[in-house]
């Protein structure tokens, strides 16, 4: 802890005289923390040198109790240029707190591609004590089933003691078949070590965050036909006496693209499709 001298409680203001030495009393006094058991420290003295205006004296906590506790520090006899200002106590609260852990929050929803790798984010916040094991999973936002095409898809994450930030990366998998845009929640599953999950109205700390699992290295998306605003052009040879052979289609078509999350865009495009059903783009 520092004591000052000459200085004002922030300790950036001079206001009074350094020019001397001079010396400092101080007593540790139980209350609901009790010495020898959740503090240790002795009485003793802490003095200035000329022009010193900081001293520190040493206190080492022992809680480990999720309890508010404290103790008083006494400041008294002093010597030399110094006088002691008002209060000349001060209460020590003894808080040993694991924390409560959540995904960091971000303007930017994770967007896990063909070749695009994202690290998620988590954070223990209102106290670093001890250690700390989260579990989490990637689930489906909308629909029962198993979460695809990413690893891993759960954990146990540790915060060891005095640990704040862990940080998580979720890989794509390659696979053969094209699968479909996946919206997930990575969700917080259980804290261990009196640690607490965030609450879900907490907007600093998030107990569920919205991952995006996509698949652009494939050719996939839905094709809708719209008959309301199709154009059907015929094109047939001169005499028309093989039209069947000749004969294209051109349809107006709409394609929905997958990979925007939220809302539709949609793109058209003019293909022909031939009597034999393949579709010319």
């Amino acid at each position: 802890m520092e004591i000052y001298r000459g200085l004002s409680a922030s300790g950036n203001d001079r206001i009074g005289p350094t020019d001397s030495p001079a010396t400092v009393y101080f007593y540790l006094i139980s209350s609901s923390a009790v010495w020898s058991v959740d503090f240790a420290g002795a009485n003793g003295s802490v003095g200035f040198s000329a022009g010193v205006t900081i001293s520190h004296l040493r206190i080492d906590i022992l809680s480990t109790t999720f309890t508010e506790k404290n103790f008083t520090i006494q400041l008294l006899s002093p010597s030399g240029d110094v006088v002691l200002a008002e209060p000349a106590a001060a209460t020590v609260l003894v808080f040993t707190s694991p924390g409560i852990v959540g995904w960091m929050p971000s303007n930017v929803t994770p967007l896990i591609d063909n070749g695009t790798s994202q690290s998620l984010h988590l954070l223990r916040k209102e106290g670093v004590y001890g250690v700390v094991t989260i579990t989490w999973s990637l689930v489906l936002n909308s629909s029962a089933g198993e979460v695809v095409g990413v690893s891993p898809t759960s954990g146990v994450e540790v915060f060891d003691d005095g640990i704040d930030t862990l940080h998580i990366l979720l890989s794509p998998l390659s696979e053969e078949q094209p699968r479909p845009v996946q919206v997930c929640l990575a969700v917080l599953n259980s804290a261990t070590g009196g640690a607490l999950l965030a609450d879900t109205s907490d907007t600093h700390l998030l107990l569920e965050k919205v991952v995006i699992i996509a698949d652009s290295g494939s050719a996939y998306g839905i094709v809708d036909l719209s008959p309301a605003n199709c154009s059907v052009i015929t094109v047939c040879s001169h005499s028309c006496t093989h039209i069947h052979t000749h004969l294209m289609t051109f349809f107006s078509m709409t394609l929905f693209s997958k990979y925007t999350v939220g809302q539709k865009k949609l793109h058209r495009f003019i293909c022909a499709i031939s009597l034999s059903n393949q579709a010319i783009f």
